[in-house]
């Protein structure tokens, strides 16, 4: 005897609740597991720093020829266990620090297509003097050694970024 069409539809009802009610259980140990992650504060450690030698942050201060910047750092990483966390750090601009400008292209942060090949967009770099640095500007300050334990080190470039590149 073959199954007839009205068997073959429960076969197929059947079928569907099995998988709806896996889903089901699926879905809730999911959501259970970030709930339990959340609650613990546990979270995958990030990698740890051992040579550093750009920070890039906001100028909060300027006295004499030292900066301040703030670095902003992500400390942690999981479902809700991220954080984001500050640093200062004193910036000497020495006598053979380079101080540029950068700037892109204009249709480099648009749609537009700058051009056909994947080539990396280079900025044009401007000099400029310590005084054109102010408060509230992004800056790149790079180290000719590790700064990793340092707070305060000589520059040999400071870069002040666009503030169209500036994700804050």
């Amino acid at each position: 005897m073959s199954p007839t069409s009205s068997d073959k539809n429960i076969i197929v009802i059947i079928l569907v609740g099995i998988i709806i009610v896996l889903l089901g259980v699926l879905y809730y140990n999911y959501v259970s597991l970030q709930e339990r992650v959340a609650k613990s504060g546990v979270s995958a450690p990030l990698p740890e720093v051992k040579d550093l030698r750009l920070i890039q942050g906001e100028i909060t201060d300027i006295a004499g020829k030292i900066l301040t910047v703030k670095v902003s750092k992500l400390i942690g990483r999981g479902f809700d266990s991220s954080k984001v966390v500050s640093e200062e750090y004193r910036v000497v601009a020495g006598e053979k620090t380079e101080i540029v400008k950068l700037t892109f292209p204009s249709s480099t942060f648009t749609s537009a297509p700058v051009a056909a090949s994947n080539a990396p967009i280079q900025p044009k770099t401007d000099k400029i003097s310590f005084k054109d640095l102010k408060k509230g500007d992004f800056i790149g300050a790079y180290a000719d050694k590790n700064i990793v334990s340092a707070s305060e080190f000589t520059a040999v470039k400071v870069e002040l970024l666009p503030k169209n590149v500036v994700v804050r």
